[in-house]
C-alpha cells in the first residue's frame, strides 16, 4: 500500500508481446471504462469509513501484518517515477525500473561491491540501525539525514511497519550470511524463504480458497497452469494487477494500531531519549510520520503476525478517513471535495492506466457478474448504460464489493478476495515465480526450510531462527 505518485505507470501497451520489465494488461481487448470526475468524487465520499477511531477486531479478517507484507511485496515487484500530472500515451518506450520478480531487489539493490552504501562490509552484511531495531539511518556528524533510512527503495519506509517488514529480511539475510559465510547463498536463501511465505502464508490468507486451490489444483506450484495470465517473451506486471487487483489492501488499512505490547511500555520508555510518554496506540498518521516523537520505539511485530496479533479491517469498499487527505495531488481535478482521498487517487490513475470496468473483466473471466450501484438514476453523474443493463464500474472498486459480497452470500468464515480478485492476484504472483528462472520452484522445485520445514510463515520469521538469540 503506497501512497507515493511514482507507483505507476500511463503509458501501457495494448497487448501481451513485451520484454522483460514492461507493463502490460491480462485482458487487452477489453474497452477501457471512462467515468466522470463527479462520480469518482461520490464514490470517494461513499467508500468513507467512520467507524473505525476505535476498531473492533473482526475474527474474520486477516491478522494487520499481512497489508504491509502486500505493501513490501508491491515495492519488490514495481517502480516507475512518472507522476500522475507528467501522464503522455506513449507505449512503446516507459520501462518499469524493477524487474517484474519476486527477488527482492528493493532490498538488495545490487552486489555490495556495486551497491557499498547499504553494507556493513564487502562480506555483505546489511547496516543495521541501533541494536538492530531500525532501518540504518546514517548520523548527521557522517554527513547523513537521520531521518532516512539507508536503503536501495525510500518506500520502504514511508511507515514504520514496512519498515519493520524490510528490517526483518535484512535481519534473515545477516543470519544466513553467518551460518553460509557466502553473500550468494544467503541471497539465494533469504529470497526462497520469502517465496515461500508469499506462495503458503499470503496468498492462501487472501484469495478464496475454491480459486486458490483450482489454480493450483493441489499440483506444485510449478505445475500450475494459467488460464489468463500469459506473456511471449517474459513476463510483465499487468495494471489489472498492479492499479486495481493488488491494491485491495487500501480497503483493509485501519486508523490505528496497537504497536507495544503494555508489558513493554515500561522498558522501552527507560530506553528512549525523550522523556514523552510512549503510546501503546499509534495513529496512521503518526506510523507514517517518521518524525513523531516515537521514532525510537521499536514496533513489536508479534502484534501484527500470528496468534497475538490484531486484525485487519475486512476487504470492502470502504477505506479509513486517515486515508482522506493525501498530499500532492492539488492540481487534479480541482473543485472536487475528495480529489486529494485515496478513493479518488486510485479511480483516477486506473483510468488514466486505460482499465476495464470490473463487469467486463468478470465476463473475460466467465465470473458472475456481481451489480453494483453506483450513484444510478441520478442525472448528475450520466453514467452509461450496458445492453446488459448494469452500470460499468471501476475494477478497483468492483473487486472490494465483490469481496464483500461473496463473503456475505456465501457466510464465509474468513474474509478474502472475491473470484475476479483471487484469479488475477494468484494467477499474477504465480505467473511471476515461474517466469523467475532463479525462483526456487525452478531451481528446486521440493525445497522446503532447512530452518524451519515446511511450517515457515510470517509468525516463525517474527519470532527469529530457532537456536538463535540476536534477533
Amino acid at each position: 500500500m503506497s501512497h507515493s505518485d511514482s507507483n505507476f505507470s500511463f503509458n501501457v501497451p495494448n497487448s501481451r508481446s513485451f520484454e522483460r520489465g514492461k507493463f502490460g494488461r491480462m485482458f487487452p481487448s477489453l474497452p477501457q471504462a471512462r467515468f466522470k470526475p463527479e462520480l469518482i468524487n461520490a464514490i470517494a465520499q461513499k467508500m468513507r469509513r467512520f467507524d473505525d477511531e476505535n476498531p473492533t477486531d473482526d475474527l474474520n479478517s486477516i491478522p494487520a501484518g499481512y497489508t504491509y507484507l502486500g505493501q513490501f511485496i508491491s515495492h519488490d515487484l514495481t517502480y516507475d517515477p512518472t507522476s500522475i500530472s507528467e501522464r503522455q500515451i506513449d507505449p512503446e518506450f516507459l520501462w518499469n525500473f524493477r524487474t517484474p520478480a519476486l527477488d527482492l531487489d528493493s532490498l538488495y539493490g545490487s552486489h555490495p561491491k556495486v551497491n557499498p552504501v547499504f553494507y556493513a562490509s564487502d562480506k555483505g552484511y546489511f547496516l543495521l540501525g541501533k541494536d538492530g531495531k531500525d532501518l540504518f539511518r546514517k548520523p548527521i556528524e557522517d554527513g547523513g539525514d537521520p531521518i532516512m533510512a539507508v536503503i536501495p527503495d525510500p518506500r520502504n519506509d514511508e511507515n514504520k511497519i514496512i519498515a519493520q517488514i524490510h528490517l526483518l529480511f535484512q535481519k534473515l539475510h545477516n543470519f544466513f550470511l553467518k551460518k553460509t559465510k557466502r553473500f550468494d547463498e544467503a541471497q539465494k536463501l533469504t529470497k526462497w524463504h520469502y517465496q515461500w511465505i508469499i506462495l503458503y502464508d499470503y496468498l492462501p490468507r487472501i484469495l478464496d480458497q475454491e480459486t486458490y486451490q483450482e489454480i493450483f489444483e493441489f499440483s506444485a506450484p510449478y505445475n500450475v497452469k494459467r488460464k489468463y495470465y500469459e506473456w511471449r517473451n517474459e513476463p510483465f506486471v499487468p495494471v489489472e494487477f498492479a492499479a486495481a487487483a493488488f491494491r485491495f489492501g487500501h480497503a483493509t488499512v485501519r486508523n490505528a494500531y496497537k504497536v507495544i505490547s503494555r508489558k513493554n511500555i515500561q522498558q522501552q520508555s527507560r530506553k528512549a531519549r525523550n522523556s514523552k510518554p510512549i503510546q501503546s496506540t499509534l495513529r496512521l498518521e503518526s506510523l507514517m510520520n517518521r518524525n513523531t516523537s516515537d521514532v525510537e520505539v521499536n514496533i513489536d511485530l508479534s502484534l501484527f503476525f500470528g496468534s497475538r496479533a490484531q486484525r485487519n479491517h475486512l476487504i470492502e469498499p470502504k477505506i479509513s478517513a486517515g486515508l482522506y487527505n493525501i498530499p500532492g495531488l492539488e492540481n487534479l481535478d480541482n473543485g472536487f471535495e475528495y480529489r486529494n482521498s485515496l478513493p479518488f487517487r486510485t479511480i483516477k490513475r486506473g483510468e488514466m492506466m486505460g482499465l476495464p470496468s470490473g463487469e467486463d473483466v468478470a465476463k473475460a473471466l466467465n465470473q458472475k457478474v456481481i451489480p453494483v450501484d453506483l450513484q444510478r438514476g441520478d442525472p448528475r453523474f450520466n453514467v452509461p448504460s450496458y445492453e446488459a443493463g448494469y452500470t460499468p464500474t471501476p475494477l478497483w472498486y468492483y473487486i472490494l464489493h465483490e469481496a464483500k459480497e461473496y463473503s456475505d452470500i456465501y457466510q464465509k468464515s474468513s474474509n478474502t478476495l472475491g473470484p475476479v480478485g483471487s484469479i488475477i492476484v494468484g494467477e499474477v504472483i504465480i505467473g511471476l515465480l515461474q517466469g523467475d528462472k532463479n525462483s526456487y520452484i525452478n531451481q528446486d522445485p521440493n525445497w522446503v526450510s532447512p530452518y524451519w520445514g515446511k511450517d515457515f510463515d510470517m509468525e516463525k520469521l517474527v519470532e527469529g531462527p530457532p537456536d538463535y538469540d540476536n534477533w
